[in-house]
């Protein structure tokens, strides 16, 4: 059984050997301490550097890489598949109302607001949205400036950096003013739905950006300093 000491030595050699996330280094701690262990059953008079380096050979040419590699591709799926999760949830009863609210007040803005007046307003929405997923987003990345420690799911998690791409190519003043001239009905119901659905998906970012702060303070309170 290793000591206390011991476990916080793989952790930081973990570290120094290009595993820079805390989640992939627990995992990986954990299965370099079980084959340290299993090892030394077998040959209790070998020491616990010489173990430690053969299990670390074990893992090939590219040591911790192939694995670091994999959890990175594993968060990104995972918080993609969350915010997939919580776009759709958005379409159900009774979130689904929102979205309705949204449709129709962009829908009637639109239509009887003067255009000026109904460009700013639609500049202001996702502006709006966008600087509080910035603002939920920061608080994930002071997660990791407080404690000292990354996380891939949070590294993983570039959706505010999505929606301001999106929001900086609809805050382009001509191409609204432009869109705003057309006063064709189904122009402006397809314009009002897709403002709607802009509006959603901003929400869907800050649902999801908030599920991967609770799961990361839930999972790591001990380091943390958060209560469960």
């Amino acid at each position: 059984m290793l000591n206390n000491h011991q476990i916080d030595y793989l952790f930081t050699y973990c570290a120094e050997n290009g595993v820079k996330y805390y989640d992939v280094q627990t995992e990986l701690v954990d299965h370099l301490a079980n084959a340290i262990e299993n090892m030394q059953k077998e040959n209790p008079l070998m020491g616990f550097d010489e173990t430690l380096n053969k299990v670390h050979l074990s893992f090939g040419y590219d040591g911790f890489k192939k694995m670091v590699r994999e959890k990175q591709k594993e968060a990104s799926r995972n918080s993609w598949n969350l915010l997939w999760e919580s776009f759709k949830a958005q379409f159900q009863w009774p979130k689904i109302i929102l979205g309705v609210i949204f449709f129709l007040s962009f829908l009637l803005i639109f239509e009887l607001a003067d255009k000026n007046i109904a460009g700013k307003v639609f500049k202001a929405i996702p502006v709006t949205l966008g600087c509080y997923i910035m603002f939920v987003n920061f608080r994930l990345f002071w997660i990791q400036i407080k404690s000292n420690k990354m996380f891939t799911i949070i590294q993983a998690s570039g959706f505010a950096v999505l929606y301001m791409s999106l929001l900086n190519l609809l805050n382009s003043s001509s191409p609204i003013n432009n869109w705003l001239q057309n006063s064709d009905k189904m122009f402006l119901i397809i314009l009002s739905f897709s403002f709607a659905l802009y509006s959603i998906l901003g929400i869907a970012i800050i649902a999801t950006l908030r599920q991967i702060e609770i799961r990361v303070k839930k999972e790591y309170s001990a380091i943390l300093g958060v209560a469960k």
